[in-house]
C-alpha cells in the first residue's frame, strides 16, 4: 500500500487492473514510480503528457484520487506515533514534501521521533529556511486531525506547534 515506493512494473500493474485502454502502455514506456505517479496524479497536465486521451486520462485521475485517499486512510487508521519510517515518508509524499522524503528516511524518523522534532533539530537535519516552518505546521496539523496525541507534553491538539522532546 505504500505507493511511492512502487517500481514502475508495480504501478503499471496497478494501471493494467484499472483496465484504461492505452494507459498501461504509456506508463510502461515512460518508467513512472510510485513517487512520479503520486506526483502525477496531482498535475493533470503532467498527466496529460503522458495520456493525450482526455477520457481515459480523466479516468485515470479518478482512479488515482481512489487510491490516494485509500492510502491516506490506511496511514490514518493507525496513530502516526507508531509510523514507522517508511510511513513518515509516505505521509511526506502525501503532504508534497518530497524534498526531505530522503533526508527523513537517512535519519530514520519514525512516528514519535516526528511528533518530538522542533526547529532546531530539522535545522540540524538540513531542512533549511522556510520549509521547517512547513514542516512544523503540518506536523501540528497531523497531530490534531488524527487525535492521536496521547503522549503526556507531546503535542496539544489546541495548539499550533510541537512541543519538544527529542533533540537531533
Amino acid at each position: 500500500w505504500r505507493v511511492c515506493w512502487w517500481t514502475p512494473e508495480e504501478v503499471t500493474s496497478w494501471i493494467g487492473t484499472i483496465e484504461i485502454c492505452g494507459a498501461q502502455q504509456a506508463f510502461k514506456a515512460a518508467r513512472i514510480n510510485g513517487s512520479q505517479l503520486m506526483r502525477i496524479l496531482r498535475n493533470e497536465a503532467r498527466l496529460a503528457e503522458i495520456i493525450p486521451s482526455e477520457a481515459p486520462r480523466k479516468r485515470l485521475m479518478s482512479e488515482g484520487v481512489a487510491l490516494l485517499e485509500l492510502t491516506r486512510d490506511l496511514l490514518s487508521s493507525r496513530r502516526f506515533l507508531d509510523w514507522n519510517t517508511e510511513d513518515v515518508q509516505q505521509w511526506l509524499h502525501q503532504e508534497e514534501l518530497y524534498e526531505i522524503v530522503v533526508v527523513f528516511g537517512e535519519k530514520k524518523v519514525d512516528g514519535l521521533t516526528l511528533a518530538e522534532l522542533t526547529d532546531d533539530g530539522l535545522a540540524a537535519i538540513g531542512v533549511r529556511g522556510m520549509m521547517r516552518n512547513v514542516v512544523m505546521e503540518k506536523i501540528a496539523c497531523l497531530c490534531r486531525e488524527l487525535s492521536t496525541c496521547s503522549t503526556e507534553n507531546l503535542c496539544d491538539p489546541e495548539s499550533d506547534s510541537v512541543s519538544p522532546r527529542l533533540f537531533f
